[in-house]
């Protein structure tokens, strides 16, 4: 981090199956710099469903248990859509330097999401300590954040607890992962597996 923007962060960190590994080795990076960091999940690449990740950090960040959440899947998209779903959280999807640093400049964004499909190892840890190192920017910005905090006080906050995290180096099956209650997926959405031959992702 720059030499002006020494401030260590809690940051809460997770990942779908698609986001594993560069979140293996975003951990290090992010401890090195002097943050504090907690594991959200997930604890492999076996197949999960990305909103019981995103949920959770989003929820920690909005109650301000964290200063920011950085959350890793495929696309990003997925985790960008369920993080913002979160009353008081600002996600960005964040694709290149550009959008890291107007992310947090312009739109005072406490959660990054990234799409680790899209971006190298190298640029997606250069991504992340500029979002972590670039201030917010007030003037006339400010009044457009205010904004989008008067329609977040309207609206109610979750408490979602994290799942349960184990160790990377921990060997140990996956278990399929359930969501929270209020975000189950109604029952006539589920079909026989045998007949949908969709590629497994």
């Amino acid at each position: 981090m720059s030499a002006g923007r020494a401030k260590h962060l809690t940051i809460a960190i997770a990942c779908d199956h698609r986001g594993f590994d560069a979140k293996k080795k975003l951990l290090p990076l992010l401890k090195g710099l002097g943050h504090v960091v907690e594991d959200f999940g997930c604890d492999g690449t076996g197949n999960v469903d990305y909103p019981d990740f995103a949920i959770p950090v989003a929820s920690t960040v909005a109650h301000g248990k964290h200063d920011i959440g950085i959350l890793l899947d495929g696309s990003g998209i997925g985790m960008s859509i369920a993080a913002n779903k979160v009353p008081g959280v600002r996600a960005a999807l964040a694709h290149d330097e550009f959008t890291a640093r107007r992310a947090r400049e312009h739109n005072h964004c406490n959660v990054l999401c990234l799409g680790t499909d899209l971006l190298s190892e190298d640029y997606l840890r250069k991504i992340v300590e500029i979002f972590l190192e670039t201030p917010f920017s007030d003037g006339r910005h400010s009044r457009r954040v205010e904004k989008l905090k008067a329609l977040d006080a309207t609206l109610k906050v979750p408490e979602v607890k994290p799942l349960e995290v184990k160790s990377p180096d921990e060997k140990v099956p996956h278990e399929k992962v359930k969501a929270a209650d209020k975000l189950k997926a109604p029952e006539n959405l589920k079909g026989p597996e045998e007949k949908l031959k969709v590629q497994k992702v």
